[in-house]
């Protein structure tokens, strides 16, 4: 039987398929709970702390469901640095807690694609709707001694820190595929998205973009080359965005020939 260690909400989808597999014997939501569990099969859904190594070595094992395909996106926010990064294949990976994060033997893992005209909010979505499919079989399939816990691959690691509201300002204007990435990897509502100034010290933010095959159309990386209803047309070094303004009334103060200011590094 499996003690879960969750944040979910009593009741909500994922938690009712994961108790319909019988496997559960207890679910704990606080840290406070923790000095009662010993010698137990420990699985973590939705868990956002970090477990201490005397916690996790008088368990019989400890599970993690992460929200990428390990070893790569080790860490937190795994979904949106992925996004950011410009990957098409997403994923979870069912595996072994130890010491380092995210470090621990895979089970098992499920991958999904997200498009480009996706964001961040589409990837939690689907992704909620395969893990509800997905996690109870494996829970099975492992209680069962069929599953075979595998060694990550160190030579393929990566470990991303926890973001915060101004990483959520735009860098550069560097590549249009880039920039597109970053509006996409923070959409509304997961955050109040990508964000730049204007010339005046206005803050835009943005809840979507596209990359936009106009090569006639030059300037400065974010110069605004065209505004309408579609919102502004910005020059990359390489290549045209579309940025969506959430506040489209903000366009209205803006023109073709107008900067967008990107944050220092």
């Amino acid at each position: 039987m499996i003690t879960l260690l969750t944040t979910l909400e009593a009741g909500s989808d994922l938690l009712k398929v994961v108790e319909r597999t019988g496997l559960i014997s207890s679910v704990l939501r606080s840290r406070e709970e923790l000095e009662q569990v010993s010698d137990a099969s420990v699985l973590l859904i939705n868990w956002p702390y970090i477990l201490r190594e005397d916690f996790i070595s008088r368990q019989r094992v400890v599970l993690n469901v992460h929200n990428s395909l390990l070893p790569r996106y080790r860490g937190r926010h795994a979904f949106t640095w992925a996004i950011l990064n410009g990957e098409t294949q997403l994923g979870f990976s069912l595996h072994e807690v130890v010491a380092e994060v995210d470090a621990g033997a895979v089970l098992a893992q499920v991958a999904f694609s997200l498009g480009f005209d996706e964001d961040v909010n589409d990837a939690f979505s689907r992704g909620a709707v395969l893990l509800r499919e997905w996690l109870p079989s494996v829970l099975i399939e492992w209680a069962s001694g069929r599953l075979v816990a595998q060694p990550q691959d160190e030579t393929c690691s990566s470990l991303f820190r926890r973001r915060h509201a101004q990483d959520n300002f735009l860098v550069s204007f560097d590549r249009a595929e880039k920039v597109r990435d970053f509006v996409r990897a923070v959409a509304p509502p997961y955050t109040q998205g990508a964000m730049c100034h204007t010339a005046t010290g206005e803050i835009l933010h943005f809840c979507s973009s596209e990359v936009v095959d106009d090569a006639a159309s030059t300037g400065a990386p974010g110069c605004i080359l065209k505004v309408d209803e579609q919102g502004l047309f910005v020059a990359c070094a390489q290549g045209v965005v579309r940025l969506v303004p959430v506040e489209a009334g903000l366009l209205a103060g803006l023109q073709a020939g107008d900067s967008l200011v990107v944050a220092a590094l």
